[in-house]
Order: C-alpha cells, then sequence, then structure tokens
C-alpha cells in the first residue's frame, strides 16, 4: 500500500564506519541507495536489508482457498486469479444487471483484483462454472 500512495519504504540498508569521533552509521534506502543526511536511530542491526512482504504474498501462504475454504500445505495447490481492473468487473456485472458470480463478488468485498484460490476454483472461474 506505501508504494500506492507513495509513501514507505522497501528496503533499507545501513552502513558502519569509524571516524576519528567514533562509530557512525550511514543510511540509504530504495532501489538507486539514494542517501539520508540523518541515519534512522531505530536501526538496531544496520547491516541487514528489511523487506516488507506484500499482502498477496501472505495471503498465499496461508494455504487456503478464499472462495471454497479448503485448506491445504502444499503451497502449489493454490493459484492466483487476478483481473486487470476492479472497475470493469463492477462494470461488466453490475450496469448491465448480470447475476454476479461469488467469485466476482468475492473480489469486490475483498477490494483486491487477485483471489488465492484452489486448482479446481481456478479452473472453475476460467470455464465459467458456478462456484
Amino acid at each position: 500500500m506505501p508504494r500506492k500512495h507513495g509513501t514507505g519504504t522497501r528496503k533499507i540498508i545501513g552502513v558502519n564506519y569509524e571516524t576519528k569521533t567514533g562509530s557512525k552509521t550511514m543510511t540509504y534506502f530504495n532501489e538507486p541507495l539514494i542517501y539520508m543526511n540523518q541515519p534512522k536511530k531505530w536501526l538496531k542491526e544496520t547491516n541487514e536489508i528489511y523487506y516488507k512482504k506484500p499482502l498477496v504474498i501472505k495471503r498465499l501462504e496461508n494455504c487456503k482457498c478464499e472462495l471454497c475454504g479448503i485448506q491445504s500445505s502444499i503451497p502449489g495447490d493454490f493459484a492466483v486469479h487476478h483481473v486487470k481492473k476492479l472497475k470493469s468487473l463492477k462494470d461488466k456485472y453490475f450496469k448491465a444487471n448480470i447475476i454476479t458470480p461469488y467469485w466476482v463478488q468475492r473480489m469486490i468485498e475483498l477490494n483486491r483484483r487477485t483471489l488465492i484460490v484452489c486448482k479446481k476454483c481456478h479452473k472453475d472461474i476460467h470455464f465459467g462454472k458456478e462456484i
């Protein structure tokens, strides 16, 4: 979400170095390693890279189908179904007064362009079957 709103960082790197006056830390962040004048005081271990996990990865690691609720310990049993625009789904089904499939209702309810689904549900979505 932060990148969507132009805030936040995904990668923070701190470099420790010695000077005549003592130990200092130089902090860099983001891809082009932009230099910041003031190092972050809250960095404990400065030689680590911190990544924020995208929500879709967290949802995929849950190993649960968001349509039928089936659970599995194998992450390969699931797929990510996505659409280009959520608005296009709303236009297609709600403006034309077509019966809305459950997977579309679920995407709109979650306000996400992606759904984590099992292989069976993913096949049913693409073949237009009722879930």
